[in-house]
């Protein structure tokens, strides 16, 4: 009589058994395999041993992070982003060491080349003045000219203000017209404020023309600072225009902040009236802005 209980008790324990073998069995099929131990699918990408989706990263396109593209640097100030300044300590510039300038164009030079422009703006910034030439030694070993001569022009006027000479011999590798005389302009600038003397004679010995004009307004922008009396005597070189409105005003102001009365005396002498109403302008309100009158 103990059989039957006994042989019921036996058949629900094989019961119960079967259906979880049947229900793991089932619940494995529609979940896949177990973490590394087969194929995933994700989407129409197979992942080895992958326990979830995998981002598939699209092939380059053509002419991207490779030497023998087609792309091309921008146009000054396109390269989009926003340029970090040079970090500091205490007030000073804290430059790249000059050993590791190669290694870090190296690596720039690397960037896939539709980002290439940013980290060598980047690269640029934190080179040291004195490291300026050095710098472009390394960047002429540089198969890619487009990118070689974008970089050089960003250290031309760092250059200038070690060797303007050398910055000035550099001013071809920019291609624009309107850019290259910007640039020469600023060299002259840079020049002026390491030798005025000699960044004087330069720009008096250029051709008549534009060029020459717009360096002259640059040389009595840094000139101005130590001398300017011979400023506005080269100012006064300058034919007639905006470029001589705006240098005469540059050292007219410099002039106010050094000897006021001497400007001030030399703005109500001056014959033309045109020259006198813009000088007079600028002596009057640098004096306006220290509390002069």
């Amino acid at each position: 009589m103990k059989t039957k209980p006994i042989f019921s008790f036996v058949m629900l324990v094989t019961g119960l058994a079967v259906g979880l073998a049947v229900g793991r069995y089932f619940a494995a099929g529609r979940a896949g395999p177990a973490p590394g131990t087969g194929v995933q699918k994700s989407g129409d990408a197979d992942t080895p041993g992958g326990a979830g989706p995998t981002t598939r990263i699209p092939p380059p396109r053509t002419g991207v992070g490779r030497e023998g593209g087609t792309e091309h640097p921008p146009s000054p100030g396109g390269h989009g982003g926003t340029s970090r300044t040079p970090e500091s300590v205490e007030g000073y510039m804290v430059w790249m060491p000059r050993e590791n300038v190669e290694n870090a164009l190296r690596l720039a030079m690397r960037t896939p080349i539709g980002r290439r422009c940013k980290p060598l703006d980047d690269l640029a910034l934190y080179i040291a003045p004195a490291d300026a030439a050095y710098a472009i030694s390394v960047a002429e070993t540089f198969a890619r000219k487009d990118y070689r001569n974008y970089f050089i022009r960003k250290l031309l006027p760092k250059l200038a203000k070690t060797d303007p000479r050398a910055a000035l011999a550099y001013v071809d590798v920019v291609a624009n017209p309107n850019e290259r005389s910007w640039l020469t302009a600023q060299i002259a600038e840079a020049w002026a404020d390491l030798d005025s003397a000699a960044a004087a004679a330069w720009v008096k010995g250029l051709p008549i023309g534009q060029l020459r004009n717009q360096c002259l307004g640059a040389v009595v922008s840094g000139l101005a600072v130590d001398d300017p009396v011979a400023a506005l005597q080269l100012a006064e070189a300058i034919p007639p225009g905006w470029n001589r409105d705006s240098a005469l005003e540059t050292a007219a102001s410099k002039w106010a902040a050094a000897d006021p009365r001497a400007a001030l005396s030399w703005a109500e002498n001056l014959t033309d009236g045109h020259t006198k109403r813009k000088a007079m302008a600028s002596v009057v309100s640098k004096l306006a802005c220290r509390g002069r009158i």
